[in-house]
């Protein structure tokens, strides 16, 4: 718990409040994945980078489905989520 402190505590100190890529930092320091490379691809691109809302997601209301969609530009998304991976104190440094 200290560790993802410490991390969500570096992406306070990259972006302000008000930036919604200091959320997709947070998210690449709670990344279940247990190596650097996973984190990055997997965690991130899956937060990032989203098809088309389809028919499960036709169920979520309004609000929920426009979260629910990837962030108008993924590549701030990327280079955050990327950001919060790198904060990880948790890895290995083997499986960078």
């Amino acid at each position: 718990m200290a560790e993802q402190q410490t991390c969500y505590q570096s992406c306070n100190n990259k972006f302000n409040a008000w930036d919604p890529k200091r959320i997709f930092c947070k998210k690449g320091c709670d990344s279940d994945e247990d190596n650097l490379q996973k984190c990055k691809a997997e965690t991130c691109s899956s937060l990032c980078i989203r098809s088309e809302l389809g028919d499960d997601n036709s169920k979520l209301g309004k609000w929920s489905s426009f979260f629910s969609r990837a962030p108008s530009d993924p590549k701030d998304c990327l280079s955050a989520c990327i950001i919060g991976c790198n904060n990880k104190t948790d890895f290995d440094d083997d499986d960078d």
